[in-house]
């Protein structure tokens, strides 16, 4: 397979190179199923011929000269030297919103598909991947042998080709070889020269030194942060030289800077947002008016991560200021009412960022409120009617999914400053439609709007509160436990009939009460494989209803109440965990025979809790478990830890 690997025919080197993966994962798999000889027959092969190996993939990282990336990047590099084109209007329009600029990991067969792939896997980007694979498996022991390699290869002044493929090896290895971290300043020092001039280094090279120096970003943000105003300033350079690369004509650089633009500011601690917040917003208010296509929304994602970092910084609200309003949230909303709908891409990108953007800016969009929800009606009154009329090929759900998404992100900014006379009787009518639409998708965004209307005008979904519930419990009604689609609208629902339960208690009457919990209780087993969020989710649902409606579920409550009991300790601390406890509590106080069947699940899902915020709920189960005990049970019982625990919270008197 070495030799393969080697082969002149492209291809049959591409089918050897990815046997290699394969041959990492079987030994990973009999190591772990007690077939240790074997998976150590075959890691001795393959450290037999590592050192051979890395030469080869290291080879084959070097672009060919009939690659076709390589001419179609050449050919647009010259075109522009010679100033004849905009080459961004040129480039092919591509549907993907998370589009990097190398491609370790191949794609599955779904990917390929549904078209999700960008760009072709070739013997380049295979012997790329199995080198990260490598550097998974083996760690910084790969390191002794793949140094050598790179560095005389980064000394190469003549073949950008050789310092090209040597940068691709650092990023791919750096997850796996921890040990490369302390190389970082070195790095930095062969990279950021290779960015200080936008148009003379090939484009190519330009984009994976992007591409790595993303890929060692928390390197440099620890070394950064250990040093100080120092430290800041490496940083400082090495944004500073990522930002300099969006101001390159060729779609490919403009490709790689955005994409390690968001990869570094995702992570970054506030006092390095703060140095870099201004410059980076000035370039993207310039990208904004004259990036177009697949920049464009690589742009969009650039927005939304820094909005997404600076509202899980120690200043969630510094965007709330009109520099930043008229340089980040106006310019959007400009392309939102004026982009032409037949770059359906395009748009729905827009909207989507538009929907986590808004957030970063709270009361500050109420102006904006009336317009954003007049043009989102119209968008979706356009959308029912060419479903109506049977227009198939027109109609596109992810439109509606996209846009109810963006009148949600615009209720959740305002909270109760929203107003509510924007949501008509008519509209509401056609959301109940939705939240029982064929589409799963359609379903989850009609459940997340209603869930947060509720929150910020609750009058509103009191009207269809009876309907909301009826079509939640369809949804929990999952058909195919393998269906991500079915779990993820089942979810959605979850959460959305729990709320209505807590606001309008009443909406829910005997008979549905015992429905939801008889749909809900098989989320509570882990061994289940429902995702942990509907476990949860599931949980304080029950516990919402047994706040309000205990006398209908506590004859069941046998039934139920140990896959209950034991999720409940699972949960964090949290509101929704409050009223799951008030409904467990209430439902017992029925019940008690039950409370003492179960003491030790009881015992533990009180543990669970750091700190109760309410007091009424701690003396309740304080007075509940003090009761257990003088009825006689067994303390022994209960894990040590536990017992521990609820002696030292006095919810056991020592």
């Amino acid at each position: 397979m070495l030799v393969m690997s080697q082969d002149q025919d492209s291809l049959v080197a591409l089918e050897a190179t990815g046997f290699w993966s394969v041959y990492m994962e079987t030994i990973d798999y009999y190591s772990m199923a007690d077939g240790d000889s074997f998976s150590q027959d075959c890691e001795y092969w393959l450290q037999m011929v590592l050192g051979d190996l890395i030469k080869v993939l290291t080879r084959n990282m070097k672009y060919e000269p009939d690659d076709e990336e390589l001419i179609a990047a050449e050919a647009i590099w010259e075109d522009i030297k010679l100033n004849r084109t905009d080459f961004q209007q040129q480039l092919a329009f591509q549907e993907n919103t998370n589009i990097k600029p190398f491609q370790l990991k191949t794609a599955t067969k779904e990917e390929e598909e549904e078209g999700d792939v960008v760009e072709s896997w070739t013997l380049r980007r295979s012997s790329a991947g199995t080198l990260d694979h490598l550097a998974e498996h083996f760690g910084d022991n790969l390191l002794p042998l793949l140094l050598p390699i790179v560095t005389a290869s980064l000394a190469s002044t003549t073949d950008w080709f050789d310092r090209e493929s040597a940068i691709l090896a650092l990023g791919a290895v750096i997850p796996g070889c921890p040990g490369l971290e302390q190389h970082t300043l070195e790095v930095v020092k062969i990279l950021l020269p290779q960015l200080h001039s936008v148009e003379a280094q090939h484009p190519l090279l330009i984009s994976i030194c992007c591409w790595t120096l993303s890929r060692f970003a928390r390197p440099v943000v620890n070394i950064s942060s250990e040093s100080g105003e120092v430290g800041r300033d490496l940083y400082g350079q090495m944004h500073k030289s990522l930002l300099l690369q969006m101001h390159s004509k060729h779609p490919k650089v403009l490709e790689a800077a955005c994409s390690a633009l968001a990869t570094c500011i995702q992570d970054l601690p506030t006092p390095f947002l703060l140095q870099i917040l201004d410059s980076t917003i000035e370039v993207i208010l310039q990208g904004t008016g004259t990036f177009t296509g697949k920049n464009l929304i690589l742009l969009y994602d650039l927005i939304v991560t820094l909005c997404e970092a600076i509202n899980a910084s120690e200043v969630p609200h510094l965007l709330r200021d009109a520099k930043y309003l008229n340089s980040i949230l106006m310019p959007l909303l400009d392309k939102l009412f004026n982009t032409k709908r037949f770059d359906e891409v395009l748009f729905l990108n827009l909207v989507q960022s538009l929907s986590v953007i808004v957030l970063s800016f709270g009361e500050m969009i109420l102006p904006f409120t009336e317009k954003i929800f007049q043009f989102c009606n119209q968008v979706l009154y356009m959308q029912l009617q060419m479903k109506d009329q049977g227009m198939k090929m027109k109609y596109d759900d992810k439109c509606i999914v996209v846009i109810l998404g963006l009148m949600t992100g615009v209720i959740d900014a305002l909270g109760s400053n929203f107003p509510h006379q924007l949501v008509t009787m008519e509209f509401l009518g056609i959301l109940c439609g939705w939240l029982s639409d064929d589409s799963s998708d359609v379903k989850q965004a009609a459940f997340s709007f209603v869930g947060s209307l509720l929150r910020a005008c609750p009058q509103h979904v009191e009207h269809i509160a009876s309907k909301v519930i009826e079509c939640g419990l369809a949804c929990l009604d999952i058909k195919d436990p393998n269906d991500l689609d079915e779990v993820s609208s089942a979810n959605n629902a979850c959460w959305c009939i729990s709320q209505i339960v807590v606001t309008f208690p009443r909406s829910l009457h005997g008979e549905m009460c015992l429905r939801c919990v008889q749909l809900a209780e098989p989320f509570l087993q882990r061994s289940s494989g429902y995702p942990r969020i509907l476990l949860e989710n599931a949980c304080v649902l029950i516990g919402c209803i047994g706040m309000f409606h205990a006398q209908t579920l506590a004859p069941y409550l046998d039934q139920f109440f140990w896959g209950w009991a034991v999720a409940l300790g699972s949960l964090c601390d949290s509101l929704e965990k409050e009223r799951a406890f008030f409904g467990m509590v209430r439902m017992l106080q029925l019940r008690r025979e039950v409370g003492l069947t179960f003491f030790v699940q009881v015992a533990n899902a009180v543990a669970s809790w750091h700190k109760i915020n309410s007091i009424e709920l701690k003396e309740i189960l304080r007075e509940l478990l003090q009761e257990f005990v003088q009825r006689g049970v067994t303390l022994e019982k209960i894990p040590h830890a536990t017992r521990q625990k609820l002696f030292h919270t006095n919810f056991l008197a020592s």
